[in-house]
């Protein structure tokens, strides 16, 4: 079978279902054929021969378990590639070299930009304990998650690396925008930030980190396939609203946040 690019899960499970219905037509088409040879042992109701019925009905539940057996397959490596943020090639290989993280026709109006921000929120409130707080990534300094922003270790603009949740953390705005700075300051805020993250992930998750970064600086670029950031924002938002659910004094709206009105009041 030719390796076919899907978008998201539903496509594959629309592919598969499609497949599984031709499959069974084109079986029931050739004993339907072959049953006009023999036309007096024909059931009228279905015009084919009763002894060929028994075998339409074993092969629709062979013919479904091996559908279902490729699409789940199919589903793991799109999950797969979707982690790594690597398009699956025609020939089964990784495209490099390539990238289009911009709208296209699938996503509508979530864009990259869109989908990181429900992602960087749940890099905050997903680590915060009861009352909000979180323990900020340069300093381990105990404050409420509103005093923060979801900041990367690897730049965000790092495509590969850009929706791993090892890389951002809760982070003090003043902070991670000397990170973006690019200069000396950005070089020792981020070696602040590293050595916080080593405590909290081990070195060698950070390396595996620096390692893919790395693999970005060589020209190794990555391409999301259609409709990787709608999916991305609406698992993000899910899960945003699902904390929020659970934190009746927690909420999006600061006004009403009861829990950071107790913490600014303190």
């Amino acid at each position: 079978m030719a390796t076919k690019k899907f978008g998201s899960i539903k496509e594959i499970e629309y592919f598969f279902e499609q497949r599984r219905i031709k499959n069974e037509q084109s079986n029931k088409n050739y004993y339907k054929a072959q049953s006009q040879k023999y036309l007096d042992k024909i059931n009228p109701k279905t015009g084919i021969l009763y002894s060929y019925e028994a075998k339409i009905e074993r092969y629709k539940i062979a013919n479904a378990n091996k559908i279902e057996r490729e699409k789940k397959k199919a589903i793991k490596a799109f999950q797969e590639q979707e982690k790594s943020g690597f398009v699956i090639a025609k020939n089964g290989r990784k495209v490099k070299k390539q990238v289009d993280v911009g709208n296209n026709n699938l996503t509508g109006k979530i864009t990259k930009s869109k989908a990181k921000q429900e992602f960087q929120l749940y890099s905050k409130i997903s680590r915060a304990d009861e009352n909000g707080l979180v323990r900020e990534i340069t300093t381990g300094q105990l404050v409420h998650w509103r005093e923060t922003q979801g900041g990367h270790y690897i730049s965000a603009s790092v495509n590969i690396t850009c929706f791993e949740l090892n890389n951002v953390w809760p982070q003090f705005p003043g902070s991670n925008k000397i990170m973006s700075m690019g200069d000396q300051k950005a070089e020792t805020e981020k070696v602040k930030y590293r050595a916080e993250l080593i405590k909290r992930i081990g070195e060698e998750k950070v390396n595996n980190l620096e390692q893919l970064a790395m693999l970005s600086k060589k020209g190794t670029k990555v391409r999301f396939g259609s409709g990787f950031f709608a999916e991305l924002y609406k698992k993000y938002k899910a899960l945003n609203d699902e904390i929020f659910a659970q934190h009746p004094d927690w909420s999006r709206d600061k006004k009403k946040d009861l829990s950071w009105q107790r913490w600014s009041q303190q």
